[in-house]
């Protein structure tokens, strides 16, 4: 039934005849702002996927900056220890009977993995570089202290060189060589020791 036709007396012909338009310019209406709520929905989703593509890069870089931190100071540690040990091993006669002697370095060998890293050493942390750095720093004194100790020894009796360059000392002698060097003992233990409580400190990466 025509709704119109129910306004009896009342010219609305006119209404009919725009009837059509009102109805497409409603139907423009909402259909402007479904695109607007589609635009909208749209534009929130991508942010979302942006920040969660920003929160994913900034966990990698998080992630590869403590793999770097943990791989450094694992290095630093092995290099130190490996001072450590041949310190110790100055003090373990060698050879057979009555003439074991003490093979004593007239230097340590130089740093490698210390001097490749130095420029990242702040990425340790600032109380772990700073033993680090100190541990290191007294290493070249330690051929000034076994020249003056060899030169010391040499008053009494004869030190001899052997073919490594290692001086041959006599094992009674090993208090002499243990307190010469202990204070590098001492200093690369604290080194390590600081390494491995910072190395606790650290999350675990993959998590």
């Amino acid at each position: 039934m025509d709704i119109l036709n129910g306004f009896s007396g009342i010219n609305l012909s006119w209404v009919k005849e725009w009837q059509p338009l009102v109805g497409s310019v409603l139907g423009s209406i909402f259909g402007f702002g479904g695109i607007i709520l589609t635009l909208r929905y749209n534009a929130k989703k991508d942010r979302a996927l942006q920040q969660t593509k920003i929160d994913a890069d900034r966990h990698l870089a998080v992630e590869k900056e403590l793999a770097e931190r943990r791989g450094l100071l694992i290095v630093i540690r092995a290099e130190l220890e490996n001072y450590l040990h041949e310190l110790h091993s100055m003090v373990r006669p060698v050879g057979e009977g009555t003439n074991r002697d003490l093979l004593v370095p007239p230097s340590l060998y130089p740093p490698i993995v210390f001097e490749a890293n130095i420029s990242r050493l702040g990425s340790v942390g600032g109380d772990v570089a700073l033993i680090v750095v100190k541990a290191y720093g007294m290493l070249p004194g330690y051929a000034n202290i076994i020249d003056f100790v060899i030169k010391g020894l040499r008053r009494y009796e004869k030190i001899d060189q052997i073919g490594s360059g290692n001086f041959a000392i006599p094992s009674i002698h090993a208090p002499t060589i243990e307190k010469a060097t202990s204070q590098f003992v001492l200093v690369i233990t604290m080194a390590m020791d600081a390494i491995d409580n910072e190395l606790k400190k650290l999350p675990a990466t993959g998590s």
